[in-house]
């Protein structure tokens, strides 16, 4: 491949980064003002094809805006088509300008919050739930919690002010539903055992994701029904808790667990 065609390439790839960006500042303009500092190599991208705000889609005007751990403002986007986002573009940091922070460092925290235009109201983190996205155009579902990469595509759905998002405690690892209807708070301890076990095992392979994304889409009523007729709820508690006692101490349940697998083998035996 000669030289010319290389830079052409090149070229090409700087101007259509270059557009994202503009497009992206260019969008971000009303509650939550973002200018980019710089082009770099060190961004994030996200994307996302469900965008709602108070259980309906969210409208022109609406915004999303991504802050990293000290609350910094590092990419904004608003709503230009009905229920959608993208591309939301997150700044990343530079190592190699020292004194200058860009943006988020690789693996540090990112949180989200939303401006409803039209009630002129602003969602806090605590008011909203993010659930990984459908793979799509080379975006791949975000991984959570949200963290920053350097160069990383992600699909991420997001609820601003639905009842699930107060219920479960939004993205702070929030979306456990049943677990929460049943225990009564997600600051639960057994609750919190069960969203630890989603986000450090469930949310790092695939088939975990798309189980997640089942148990989200389709928990929130049962998890309605379960809040509002106590014996359910106690039924559901009991059955939720040897899961949970499982999760949080593996070597003793598998012991537990054997011990009664060989104790029903000798009765079945005996009665024989």
């Amino acid at each position: 491949m000669n030289t010319g065609f290389l830079k052409v390439i090149k070229l090409s790839a700087f101007a259509f980064v270059t557009l994202l960006i503009f497009t992206s500042n260019a969008a971000a303009t009303g509650h939550y003002p973002h200018v980019q500092l710089s082009i770099t190599p060190n961004l994030l991208w996200l994307i996302g094809s469900n965008f709602q705000i108070a259980g309906a889609d969210a409208q022109v005007g609406d915004e999303i805006a991504v802050f990293d751990s000290g609350d910094n403002l590092i990419g904004a986007f608003t709503v230009t088509i009905v229920g959608e986002y993208g591309t939301l573009i997150v700044d990343g940091n530079i190592p190699a300008t020292a004194g200058t922070d860009e943006g988020a460092e690789a693996g540090e925290a990112l949180t989200i919050k939303v401006w409803d235009e039209s009630a002129q109201r602003e969602y806090l983190p605590n008011e909203i739930v993010l659930t990984p996205g459908p793979e799509t155009f080379g975006f791949l579902p975000a991984v959570l919690p949200l963290e920053y990469s350097d160069l990383a595509q992600y699909s991420l759905d997001v609820a601003a002010g639905s009842a699930a998002a107060t219920d479960t405690g939004g993205s702070g690892g929030g979306g456990c539903f049943i677990a929460t209807a049943a225990y009564g708070s997600y600051l639960d301890k057994n609750v919190m055992v069960l969203r630890k076990f989603r986000d450090n095992f469930l949310l790092t392979n695939k088939a975990g994701r798309a189980f997640v994304k089942f148990y989200y889409k389709y928990s929130p009523p049962v998890a309605g029904f379960i809040q509002e007729h106590n014996a359910v709820r106690l039924t559901t508690r009991a059955v939720l808790t040897p899961l949970v006692y499982g999760i949080k101490y593996p070597v003793p349940a598998f012991a537990l667990f054997g011990a009664a697998a060989l104790s029903g083998v000798f009765i079945m035996r005996r009665r024989k």
